[in-house]
């Protein structure tokens, strides 16, 4: 299966410092396309396409990336190659981002992340001029043991930039959080082409958060969070519902989506409320912490190796979305 080379640099809390690297195979990496969403595009989220976006983004995954010959890592394709420079640093900027969503997932063990901007506009706060990216959640079990991080995402098409990293870490720090969430760290990423191998990799750094925080809790974050991805899902119009499933297949791709049913019912009630209204009723974390901890307690994790969690009190639970996607040659 392909991995991609994760090396943490510099000093981290309870984190495994220096080379590493996560798998990722051909699912793995059209799931985070899918999932990991994209800043606002317009003031009114009604104006938006959430279908389009996801079957873009995986588009973009596709036509620009593919597994390296020997299929142990990955590489871009001949198409990313044809780009000219400009379409390059826009296509090098997303994938910086699906390889965010991979890293925070598999490595770092954050169950969510949702774009800065996105929950922003939710809380009804101002857009700064400089901020980065997104903000990662660790869902626990229980309140106690879910905490959050600011994450900053740089894409490079060619060799590891050390400037264009001190770029993410600058941003990644003065980000607001979610109310009523310790900050574990912040993370500042950087994916690039290594040089002479062309195999893509990823440099992190955390350094020092000096945010505020917003008036917006966990409740906004996760409805944040799944609102898009059941939107587009009625937008297929296949989308199947029973008493225990929500559940699409993205057009034209192999790819079928699935989360409880009791999640995405939640997510409805929550859609048509203010933010503390929401956040008092906390419709969708009930439903969330309901599901996730109803069997023995026991999280679920994201992980690819459990003797990398620091503490083994703070596993994560995942996001509850399953996905299966079809591709011969990487699995």
């Amino acid at each position: 299966m392909p991995t991609i080379p994760c090396e943490l640099l510099g000093t981290w809390t309870k984190r495994q410092t220096g080379a590493q690297s996560i798998t990722a195979t051909s699912a793995d990496v059209m799931r985070s396309a899918a999932i990991v969403g994209i800043p606002l595009l317009a003031s009114d989220l009604a104006a938006e396409r959430p279908l389009l976006e996801m079957m873009w983004r995986m588009m973009m995954v596709k036509a620009n990336l593919r597994p390296s010959s020997g299929g142990l890592h990955w590489t871009r394709t001949d198409a990313y190659d044809r780009l000219d420079p400009s379409e390059k640093v826009a296509v090098s900027y997303f994938l910086g981002m699906v390889q965010s969503h991979l890293i925070a997932t598999k490595l770092l063990r954050y169950s969510h992340l949702v774009h800065v901007d996105r929950l922003l506009v939710a809380a009804r706060a101002p857009l700064k001029a400089s901020r980065p990216d997104f903000v990662a959640i660790h869902m626990g079990s229980g309140a106690a043991r879910t905490h959050a991080a600011t994450w900053e995402a740089k894409g490079r098409t060619n060799a590891f930039d050390s400037k264009a990293l001190k770029t993410a870490k600058d941003q990644a720090k003065i980000v607001p959080l979610i109310a009523g969430l310790k900050a574990r760290e912040t993370v500042a990423s950087e994916a690039y082409f290594a040089t002479k191998t062309d195999v893509w990799e990823a440099k992190l750094r955390d350094p020092e958060w000096a945010g505020t925080r917003i008036d917006a809790g966990l409740e906004t974050y996760l409805l944040t969070y799944y609102l898009p991805i059941i939107r587009a899902g009625r937008e297929t119009g296949n989308v199947e519902q029973n008493d225990e499933a929500f559940e699409f297949t993205v057009p034209g791709f192999d790819l079928t989506v699935s989360l409880p049913r009791a999640l995405s019912d939640a997510v409805d009630r929550a859609e048509g409320l203010d933010v503390e209204e929401r956040d008092e009723a906390k419709l969708v974390t009930t439903a969330y912490r309901r599901l996730t901890e109803s069997d023995g307690d026991v999280p679920k994790t994201t992980s690819d190796d459990d003797a990398r969690e620091a503490d083994s009190d703070d596993t994560a639970h995942d996001d509850l979305i399953q996905t299966t996607f079809a591709e011969v040659g990487d699995e």
